[in-house]
């Protein structure tokens, strides 16, 4: 599997566990591989710095706001970018 392809697993599990409020490890895929769980559970790890970072850049939205599938983009984009 393409790490494009596992970075979208990962959001789409954090997306997931954001709506449902079920645990990180019960919204995988059966064979969801090692890098997409350690993303996914690196961004649920660092949710709220990462939320100040976006929070901090973004004009006219709080974090409130941003739709849960947008917000697990964000978080797991900006986590790869600065590595919280």
């Amino acid at each position: 599997m393409r790490r494009s392809e596992q970075r979208r697993a990962a959001v789409f599990a954090l997306y997931q566990h954001d709506l449902t409020g079920r645990p990180l490890d019960d919204v995988f895929e059966r064979d969801a591989n090692h890098f997409t769980r350690a993303l996914a559970h690196a961004t649920a790890d660092n949710a709220q710095e990462l939320d100040e970072h976006i929070s901090e850049h973004s004009k006219g939205w709080t974090i409130d706001r941003i739709a849960p599938l947008e917000k697990a983009i964000l978080r797991t984009a900006l986590l790869e970018m600065v590595g919280v």
